[in-house]
């Protein structure tokens, strides 16, 4: 069962949906406003002015942001949430059916179609996302024409994501940065060429260090990353599964591929197996290794929340993920060249971050979406979002002060690089989204077993993701075909 905060309900009259109203709008003009100066109290409050009838709550895999929304939403609207929290695990076993007191939910992206299908989240209030005060037009485009739609329609605020970078040494050769980082196939190439094969000493240490993060749950991540630029493809929509008839694509060449690349670092160096990015992060900045996979956790770096060091912090690369000249065709069964003029970076998304979405047993649509707007708001997230490990911007006045988001470790001239990463990203339009329909966290699940099952030499890539096909026609039979191709086909209509 969930945790509860526990809050007293006051006595509500039939009235007081204005005032929340009132309440919202506040909030929602926080930003650009200024704070509100404060109204002298008086003894003898009226019915209609007492506090609404709290707003119900839920938290998914993140509690920590509770109490950092709560006070926000009590400073800046006098207002009252009654808040939960559960994780991911607790929900499935309900069957992702929320309680009927909670109006609005805030969960990992990924879990959008699970809850969509389910049919627990509705869709966001037109009204209030073209509203003057939320100003989607704001949002990094990402997080206005991405990871917000399901089906075509606005289904939540997509409330940022720590995003997968590749992190090098401040002092390490742009020219070769450029040159090998910019391509998977080159980097591995100088990578192979580069290490040597002893344990104690490969990727561990020198001037060409590189590691990858393959802790148990980001092993699956990790290969995606790889595989991307070989199976996205501006216009091509099926990736991992066949949109047509939902069968798996994942033991087709390019997954095997991928695999493959990952088993040569991980052979010349298996403790990248208990790596996850934070680490590598931290090992980049150490100085420790030269490049790596990763991303940063300001949670993890803050000397107090929402607040930076004093220090100067220390210089970091921050690039996007290497990219490919080529791309699988499943329909010709041939590898293509990509034209000159086509980019050539595929970027991963969906696997961390947050969304926000309004429930269907909301007692209000149009409050629910205020309060998600709110939620979303500048001045909001600078207090809320930034102490949490799933944190990203996802305004673009958000990249103005980077480096709240990349932790005070970092220098000013790093964050403003990771700034600049991140907009390139946005502006790129075609990403690699794993589909965010039933069964996800299971279809993941087998994928992660199985790859990091090959990585230890336990089978082969081809054996491995034979394994993970069979294993997923199971689920997708067990969910119905017919049933998982119409939700497929909703998830890539973005």
């Amino acid at each position: 069962m969930f945790a509860l905060y526990a809050f007293d309900r006051l006595f509500v009259p039939r009235l007081a949906c204005v005032f929340i109203g009132i309440c919202l709008a506040v909030g929602l003009g926080c930003d650009s406003a200024g704070p509100k100066k404060e109204e002298p109290k008086t003894s003898n409050t009226t019915a209609e002015e007492r506090a609404p009838e709290p707003l119900g709550l839920l938290i998914i895999d993140d509690p920590s942001l509770a109490d950092a929304i709560e006070r926000q939403w009590a400073a800046q609207t006098g207002g009252e949430l009654k808040i939960q929290h559960a994780t991911t695990e607790e929900l499935a076993s309900q069957e992702f059916k929320l309680a009927k007191e909670i109006d609005v939910v805030v969960y990992p992206v990924g879990l959008l179609g699970e809850l969509d299908a389910q049919g627990q989240i509705v869709e966001f209030s037109r009204k209030v996302w073209l509203s003057e005060a939320f100003n989607h037009q704001e949002l990094l485009s990402i997080y206005q024409s991405t990871l917000p739609r399901h089906d075509n329609l606005i289904k939540g605020v997509a409330l940022g994501s720590p995003i997968f970078s590749l992190l090098h040494a401040a002092d390490a050769d742009e020219k070769m940065i450029s040159t090998i980082g910019s391509d998977w196939t080159k980097l591995i190439e100088h990578v192979r060429k580069n290490q040597k094969t002893d344990s104690e000493k490969s990727l561990s240490s020198g001037p060409m260090a590189f590691k990858v993060p393959l802790a148990q749950g980001w092993a699956v991540q990790t290969f995606l990353a790889r595989s991307a630029p070989m199976v996205r493809n501006r216009g091509k929509l099926s990736t991992v599964f066949d949109r047509t008839n939902m069968k798996p694509l994942i033991n087709t060449p390019p997954f095997i591929m991928a695999l493959k690349n990952l088993k040569e670092l991980v052979d010349a160096d298996p403790r990248q197996l208990d790596l996850t990015p934070q680490q590598i992060f931290d090992q980049v900045l150490k100085g420790e290794i030269s490049m790596g996979i990763g991303f940063s956790s300001p949670s993890e770096t803050k000397s107090e929340a929402g607040k930076e060091s004093s220090e100067d912090g220390q210089a970091i690369g921050f690039k996007r993920l290497p990219g490919g000249n080529a791309w699988y065709d499943n329909q010709t069964g041939k590898w293509i060249q990509r034209e000159r003029e086509e980019g050539t970076q595929y970027d991963l998304l969906g696997f961390s971050g947050l969304m926000g979405s309004v429930t269907a047993n909301a007692q209000s649509i149009e409050n629910s979406s205020r309060f998600l707007a709110w939620l979303g708001n500048k001045s909001t997230v600078l207090k809320t979002f930034v102490t949490s490990q799933q944190a990203g911007p996802f305004r673009k006045s958000h990249l103005g002060n980077p480096r709240l988001w990349t932790g005070p470790s970092v220098n000013e001239e790093s964050a403003r690089e990771y700034a600049t990463m991140v907009e390139a990203i946005n502006q790129q339009g075609v990403f690699f989204l794993f589909p965010r329909i039933p069964g996800r966290q299971e279809y993941l699940r087998v994928l992660d077993e199985q790859v990091r099952a090959c990585l230890k030499n336990e089978k082969t890539a081809e054996e491995a993701l034979a394994i993970v096909s069979d294993e997923w026609e199971k689920i997708t039979d067990r969910l119905g075909t017919k049933t998982m191709k119409k939700q497929l086909a909703k998830d890539s209509k973005l």
